[in-house]
């Protein structure tokens, strides 16, 4: 085994002395994108019945109905996009890997893009737990409640 400077662990620079890409990683990581899209598609259409989005002017006894209604679908559902939101971190690595390859200098869009992304993968958790919540004990839920998590999401 050859040990570079860097350390047993880390890749050699290439011939430009930029770090080398696996470019099957790479590819995977892009592909992660259309999959992210993919499930959230499923999840919302067929499992949870939420595409189109309830109009505005329904009472929370209407969106309480569609959660029991579909309280199955919206709990797979909620669970497929939790996992499916992972694939967006792996998306748009490739995005700020990409942004840091065009970069001169100080690599201030790189850091801002990373900030960004690991901001959006917390905010988008927030979707499927909240309709997950609202679907564990729709019976229980004052159905203005309910109303109010799902407009949370929706907001």
């Amino acid at each position: 085994m050859t040990v570079h400077s860097a350390g047993p662990h880390v890749a050699p620079a290439g011939p430009n002395g930029v770090d080398t890409m696996n470019p099957r990683i790479v590819r995977a990581c892009i592909w992660s994108g259309p999959v992210l899209i993919a499930g959230m598609l499923v999840a919302m259409i067929p499992l949870m019945h939420f595409l189109p989005p309830p109009p505005p002017s329904e009472t929370g006894e209407q969106i309480r109905q569609r959660f029991l209604d579909h309280q199955l679908g919206v709990r797979i559902g909620a669970v497929i996009m939790l996992a499916c939101w992972s694939l967006w971190a792996t998306w748009a690595s490739t995005v700020v890997l990409f942004t840091r390859k065009m970069e001169r200098g100080f690599p201030i869009l790189t850091y801002a893009s990373m900030a960004l992304v690991g901001s959006g993968c917390v905010y988008f958790v927030f979707i499927p737990l909240t309709w997950g919540l609202a679907a564990f004990r729709p019976e229980a839920l004052d159905p203005n409640t309910t109303r109010l998590l799902n407009d949370a999401v929706w907001f």
